[in-house]
């Protein structure tokens, strides 16, 4: 209690983020006087809300630009939650001590010298929102004390291109057995990684690990179906990966997987068009019997040079007239996307079983699908062959 016919000093330290500093509508500190408890007739006699009244009152307010480096590591261990874009653009943070259930929308977002985020419980963040990290670039880390990666054991949901545009080398999520789910985009253009584990990813969502450059090993979800259009495109280290029970391959989905060597699909059902486009080091492709459709220049290359070296070897285990039409694009000889060019895979062998009719007459329209007469070449499984043999 204060007697109010004398004069007293206030003194305090008021810090504010500067994502605050220019938002009314997110604080505002009151000095008030209450009467006989009576909060709501009390006088206010001291308010900040906005920047103009910080600076009336003599507090000293830093540009966003100039207020980052007083700002380098942050420690948020006992804090429950923080907004969207909290600290979008805060470019000299290099450290954030933190242990959420989720991260919002962009609350890190181009946060460009942020390396480490430490979580002190990992087991408890769930979820992550749109671009959380995105454009992190020399983001390694989120994960426990001395840990490196993105380490996150019970992560279920991870928004679109969360991580996108980051220095992360390795990650290993939502190894609980719960199912996890991604937007599309999450490790876009992530050059540096080179190991993941999603071992409970339910698809591979559109562009996930598009241009990742060092992407070596990738261990995902035995019972996974569903890869999605471009989803591993540019992933140029890439050499092998078992996706022994994926239905559906989409558009561009391995394009540019340079010395991706050898992959079987033993339950394949669809192939979308350019699946294996560029895809210049691949010699060995098996598809299972349950293939249906395939898409337009599956195999394109565009440079004869290297295609009149490169030889893949396809087996196909299925009846080839299960499906009208099933194989007519796939080794067409023009670019659907430009009619003056022509430039699709022509030096291959197709090997089919001799289980199925009218093969021989396969043969023949296999010839005219592929230019034979350019190096393709055509002849039955071994005896005895099964896909199984080869998972």
């Amino acid at each position: 209690e204060l007697n109010l016919d004398n004069t007293y000093e206030l003194s305090f330290t008021f810090r504010v983020s500067p994502m605050n500093a220019y938002d009314a509508s997110r604080y505002d500190l009151q000095v008030r006087v209450v009467e006989d408890g009576d909060l709501a007739d009390a006088e206010t006699v001291f308010s900040i809300q906005n920047q103009a009244m910080m600076r009336e009152a003599g507090v000293m307010v830093y540009p966003i630009q100039l207020w980052d480096p007083y700002t380098a590591t942050i420690d948020l261990s006992g804090v429950t939650s923080i907004g969207s874009n909290a600290f979008k653009g805060c470019s000299s943070i290099t450290s954030v001590s933190y242990s959420p259930t989720y991260v919002p929308y962009r609350a890190f977002y181009g946060c460009s010298n942020l390396q480490d985020v430490i979580l002190s419980d990992p087991s408890s963040l769930e979820t992550i929102g749109n671009e959380a990290f995105a454009n992190c670039v020399k983001l390694v880390s989120v994960a426990g004390q001395g840990n490196t990666g993105v380490d996150c054991p019970n992560i279920v949901r991870v928004n679109s291109s969360a991580f996108q545009n980051t220095g992360i080398r390795k990650v290993s999520m939502g190894t609980n057995g719960a199912e996890m789910t991604m937007g599309e985009n999450v490790f876009n253009n992530c050059p540096s990684l080179t190991t993941v584990n999603l071992p409970n990813l339910a698809e591979v969502p559109r562009m996930t690990f598009f241009g990742c450059h060092a992407l070596q090993y990738v261990n995902l979800m035995i019972a996974l179906e569903s890869i999605a259009d471009y989803a591993f495109a540019n992933c140029t280290s890439l050499q092998s990966i078992s996706l022994r029970n994926v239905k559906t391959l989409g558009a561009h989905s391995f394009e540019n997987c340079t010395s991706l060597v050898r992959l079987v699909l033993p339950k394949i059902v669809s192939i979308g068009e350019r699946a294996f486009s560029y895809t210049r080091g691949m010699t060995e492709l098996r598809l299972g019997p349950d293939l249906e459709s395939i898409g337009d220049c599956v195999f394109f290359d565009d440079d004869t040079n290297l295609r009149s070296k490169h030889k893949l070897n396809i087996y196909f285990y299925g009846d080839p007239y299960g499906a009208t039409g099933a194989w007519d694009g796939a080794f067409n000889y023009t670019d659907p996307e430009n009619t003056s060019s022509n430039g699709c895979f022509k030096f291959a062998s197709v090997y089919v079983s001799s289980e199925y009719e009218d093969e021989e007459r396969w043969f023949d329209d296999l010839d005219q699908m592929t230019y034979s007469y350019y190096g393709c070449h055509s002849d039955y499984l071994p005896a005895g062959d099964n896909i199984s043999d080869h998972i």
